[in-house]
């Protein structure tokens, strides 16, 4: 478990400041941080996974052509419109 001084430690580097209420949900909130990654850190991971199964693992799914709104009802509540599209106040000068 993180320490209260550590917890102030960490405050001073951050240049903040706590009341004596705010410390101990920081210790608290911290020291759950802290034996999560403890957690993580000591994982199981098995390293003979092959780079298929990685990557089969994180497939996207696939794209599907889909109809989209029309284009007169999108620009139907737009206050201006120019060339069939939304027109916008100019935000720069050259």
């Amino acid at each position: 478990m993180i320490s209260i001084e550590e917890v102030k430690h960490i405050l001073t580097l951050s240049s903040l400041e706590a009341s004596d209420e705010e410390l101990k949900k920081l210790q608290k909130s911290l020291s759950q941080m802290e034996e999560f990654v403890s957690q993580i850190k000591n994982a199981d991971v098995d390293d003979e996974m092959s780079i298929e199964n990685k990557v089969s693992m994180n497939a996207l799914r696939e794209d599907e052509v889909k109809d989209s709104y029309p284009v007169e009802e999108i620009l139907m509540n737009a206050p201006k419109q120019k060339f069939n599209s939304f027109a916008v106040p100019l935000m720069m000068e050259d």
